[in-house]
């Protein structure tokens, strides 16, 4: 890379991190041309100035991108879900889905439910039958 453009790159990254949350989020769409799922502003500036280095630099090597691709074929990926582990007094922890209060992350949600082997509730004052 040339020193006239390693200076066209260190202004824009320069103009990178004056930018806001908001700011950044466009510039992604721009970079990219795909909106953000995130609004984290060091998330989204490290994002940002690595595609304008990649671009300014040529990206990677044909070689390293095979290479990527192999181990991301070879990579042991889980299918299933873990068993629940025990817990030291012995309850067991359970994975389950729906409920009031439980919490939704990317469209899933979990609830976690402590059965004990002692009163063998696995809801507040309802017995197992």
């Amino acid at each position: 890379m040339s020193v006239r453009e390693r200076t066209k790159v260190n202004r824009q990254l320069a103009a990178l991190r004056q930018m806001g949350a908001g700011e950044l989020g466009e510039r992604y769409q721009q970079v990219f041309g795909d909106p953000t799922r995130s609004g984290n502003r060091d998330v989204l500036f490290k994002r940002i100035a690595w595609r304008v280095q990649s671009l300014a630099e040529g990206g990677l090597s044909e070689r390293a991108k095979r290479r990527a691709e192999e181990l991301a074929r070879d990579a042991d990926l889980r299918t299933t879900m873990p068993k629940p582990p025990r817990v030291t007094n012995g309850a067991v922890l359970k994975f389950m889905s729906g409920g009031g209060g439980d919490k939704s992350r990317a469209g899933y949600t979990a609830r976690v439910v402590v059965v004990t082997d002692t009163d063998g509730l696995d809801t507040p004052g309802a017995a197992r039958g």
